[in-house]
């Protein structure tokens, strides 16, 4: 086969992967509105029955995304063995599964998925410089990369086609895909995550010396308290005063939380002081949802119906769904991405109804049943259904492995993690007493220093601070970090 065969070739597939992708996006807004438009209308009105069919069509794609050994269908006898091709290929198994759910939607099972497993290279070399890339010659990137091959110039057909290029002409050297970011964005939930659950009672001055001091270590985003329940939480009765004592350093968002109406009307008291933003926060769990709220998931969603139209009526910005015990519960076991992937939906069809755009899609690993493995297929899942949201983590390290999870999450491009100084906190509601709270920030930051990841933050200097949460608390807390040191401390030593 001559080059400029191959060359073509490479540019048809190209455009019939822009062209499956363009087709999911459109199907995923598509489905958002369907259940919207079918909550809105009564039951009996002759629009329901078309509409419910037409997302039954969807539903069943999804459910076969999850788990191809449920569908059988003779117009497509390779459908499990297609997936089983290239299950160990995140790139080609997004688009495998894209296209199974373009293919269902429109009732031709056949068409699509079968091909999809030869199109998108897992890896690509990149060329360097073409561009403006910054990426040297011979650069691994993921799915084939974003320049074109030597004299090439831009690409007409934008980076899918390019990469689509490269790898014809650039055979892939390793089966690894990395997409690693360049800046890890850190929000430090310390103060509010780790007072909120010691016995206490922890004084309002070291609550805010505790607070200013993580303001001066680079972080710019720290949840300060809980505007909840002081009957339920008493370490947060002086939510007030602690807002009011602290001195806000320009620059660093300060944030609280809340659950309920009253404590959005708390925390406007401070609109000034605090960056007040709403989230639509759902379990993929309903036994951690009756236990954590003593709701259904039914109630629940109404429960979050009516936050979401409160938060917009008092001015407060709703752009995020937050999934807890998104990758396991102790009450119900196993959660499967499609369980994940059916409770963001829930949140972004809420979004909808309510006319507001949702750019960030959070999960919380709440009980600590996550490891890499499940880190790297929910991501997956969540990316190829919703590639234009922010995905952020919230890892608790209670079975050691947040670190690690943290690390697979970034290699997927995740670029915003929860964490807490020293690792203060933990959940009251999980069923496990003792158990350890969020990952830890100074071990997240020195993951990333040591990965060349940026994070702005002074990691010594926070260290220090973690050694002073620990002196604030009483008790050891379970960071490695404050009692090791950082490795640049060593080295400067070794010099």
């Amino acid at each position: 086969m001559s080059s400029n065969q191959t060359l073509l070739q490479a540019v048809l597939r190209a455009l019939v992967v822009r062209l499956v992708l363009l087709l999911d996006g459109i199907l995923g807004v598509r489905e958002s509105w369907l259940r919207a438009r079918i909550a809105a209308l009564p039951e009996g009105h002759k629009r329901r029955a078309p509409l419910l069919a037409e997302l039954a069509r969807a539903e069943r794609a999804r459910a076969v995304i999850a788990d191809p050994a449920s569908y059988e269908d003779p117009r497509f006898p390779g459908l499990i063995a297609t997936v089983a091709r290239v299950r160990n290929d995140a790139g080609r198994r997004a688009l495998v599964r894209r296209c199974i759910y373009v293919s269902l939607w429109f009732g031709l099972p056949g068409a699509l998925p079968a091909p999809c497993a030869e199109l998108e290279a897992p890896e690509g070399r990149c060329i360097g410089g073409i561009d403006g890339s910054d990426q040297p010659p011979g650069t691994l990137r993921p799915g084939g990369v974003d320049v074109c091959p030597d004299g090439a110039g831009w690409c007409p057909l934008g980076r899918m086609a390019c990469g689509a290029v490269v790898f014809a002409r650039n055979p892939p050297r390793s089966p690894r895909m990395s997409d690693y970011p360049k800046f890890v964005e850190i929000h430090e939930e310390g103060p509010r995550e780790g007072f909120q659950i010691e016995p206490g009672p922890i004084p309002t001055a070291e609550k805010i010396r505790l607070i200013e001091a993580l303001a001066e270590t680079g972080l710019h985003h720290i949840q300060v308290c809980s505007f909840v329940n002081t009957r339920l939480v008493p370490g947060w009765a002086d939510a007030e005063a602690t807002v009011e004592g602290f001195a806000a350093k320009p620059g660093v968002h300060y944030t609280g939380l809340w659950f309920n109406s009253n404590g959005l009307e708390r925390a406007l008291a401070f609109k000034d002081k605090l960056t007040l933003t709403g989230s639509i926060s759902l379990t993929a769990s309903e036994g951690f949802t009756r236990k954590n709220l003593n709701r259904s998931h039914a109630e629940n969603l109404a429960a979050m119906r009516k936050q979401t139209a409160l938060h917009l009526e008092k001015g407060v910005p709703v752009s995020r769904v937050m999934v807890m015990a998104a990758f396991g519960c102790n009450y119900q076991g196993d959660i499967t991405a499609s369980q994940v992937i059916s409770t963001i939906a829930d949140g972004m069809a809420i979004a909808a109804e309510h006319d507001t755009r949702i750019t960030t899609i959070s999960m919380a690993d709440t009980m600590g049943w996550a490891a890499p493995h499940r880190i790297e297929r929910v991501i997956g899942e969540v990316r190829a259904r919703w590639p234009e949201q922010t995905i952020a983590l919230h890892l608790h390290d209670t079975r050691g492995l947040a670190v690690a999870n943290s690390a697979a999450a970034m290699r997927m491009g995740v670029a915003q993690f929860d964490s807490t100084v020293g690792g203060l906190g933990g959940c009251p509601f999980a069923g496990q007493k003792g158990a350890a709270g969020n990952i830890c920030t100074e071990e997240l930051a020195l993951l990333c220093a040591e990965m060349g990841i940026d994070t702005g933050i002074d990691l010594d200097r926070l260290i220090e601070v973690g050694r002073m949460a620990e002196e604030i608390v009483g008790h050891v807390l379970p960071s490695e970090l404050i009692h090791a040191g950082s490795l640049d401390a060593f080295r400067r030593l070794a010099a």
